[in-house]
């Protein structure tokens, strides 16, 4: 599952992340930093990680999401679903809702928007 305020990145990283083949692109956007928890093995973090960082600022046109995108996302022996879901204010305490079955959370925070980092922490503590 991938969470976070609304605008601050979810979207265009799973968009930049699934190209139209149905592999991992070769982009990420470089305002939007990616919190991992327990999501992967050490080396499909490294990897993962090496994939986000092969491009930055890629600019993608998104409209907010309401309720969620699901996404499958494939690479070498590496598989994930990731669910966006959005982040407006009224759609957060939904998120509960998304956390059963999950094995891993990406809590993604704009790092450029630093009026909302507090509420960003509260949300995800």
């Amino acid at each position: 599952i991938m969470v976070g305020l609304g605008g601050a990145g979810k979207t265009t990283i799973l968009l930049n992340l699934k190209s139209d083949k149905g592999e991992l692109s070769q982009y990420r956007v470089g305002v939007s930093q990616i919190m991992m928890a327990n999501i992967f093995s050490l080396e499909e973090y490294i990897i993962f990680r090496a994939l986000l960082n092969i491009r930055l600022h890629v600019v993608v046109t998104t409209v907010p999401t309401i309720g969620f995108n699901v996404e499958s996302i494939q690479h070498k022996n590496l598989s994930l679903t990731v669910w966006d879901v959005g982040g407006q204010d009224i759609i957060r305490p939904l998120w509960r809702h998304y956390y059963t079955n999950t094995q891993g959370i990406i809590f993604v925070i704009d790092s450029n928007d630093k009026d909302r980092l507090d509420i960003a922490r509260k949300e995800l503590y």
